[in-house]
């Protein structure tokens, strides 16, 4: 899926990309929750369930899951937080971790780790990213936050921060805060909605 929502004028692209193929062949299935007219960057846990978050005219907003196997969305309860502005949710290796753009109604991203338990997601942390870049607060905005993992070599939370110009940043997971380190100007994309990782030949 592409790293930013996705319309209701564009699900073409959502139905094609939230379905898999079996040995990347066949024809998709077409998914749609009717409660959703936007979709952000979904992610699959290690169940192969898919989830993902969208909103209705940016008024309501949800966490749906389309269990393994299953024929529709489930809309999911969020218990221990609110999720202000949907963002990107993939797995960490032990929980969801689930974006939000505008945590608690603030200019800042923060991630949830969530449990899920039938069709209620319960919050166990959340990691607020902030940064120093914009001039008159700590101000984030992440679209798709990618999380290495949750071991002490992979414990990094990655993605541009769209308040600042060129600003690509690499936070700790685990106690978020400002970032640990930041790619150079010259070489970070003026604004950076999504990324693509790559295993190195180390497999890391």
């Amino acid at each position: 899926m592409s790293s930013c929502n996705i319309s209701q004028s564009q699900r073409f692209l959502i139905k094609i990309e939230t379905n898999g193929y079996t040995n990347a062949s066949g024809t998709p299935k077409m998914y749609q929750d009717p409660n959703i007219d936007s979709y952000w960057p979904p992610g699959y846990d290690n169940a192969g369930n898919l989830f993902v978050e969208g909103t209705t005219n940016f008024t309501t907003n949800y966490l749906d899951e389309l269990p393994n196997g299953g024929s529709s969305f489930i809309e999911l309860s969020l218990v221990g937080g609110t999720i202000s502005t949907p963002g990107g949710v993939m797995w960490d290796g032990s929980y969801l971790a689930v974006g939000d753009q505008g945590y608690e109604n603030t200019p800042t991203t923060a991630v949830y780790r969530v449990s899920i338990s039938g069709s209620t997601a319960t919050v166990v942390r959340t990691t607020i990213l902030t940064d120093n870049c914009y001039p008159s607060g700590e101000n984030t905005d992440v679209v798709d936050p990618f999380v290495g993992g949750t071991t002490r070599a992979m414990n990094t939370v990655i993605g541009g921060n769209l308040f600042c110009t060129s600003r690509f940043d690499f936070w700790n997971y685990a106690n978020g805060g400002n970032p640990k380190r930041v790619l150079p100007v010259d070489i970070a994309p003026v604004a950076a909605f999504g990324q693509t990782v790559s295993r190195g030949s180390s497999g890391t």
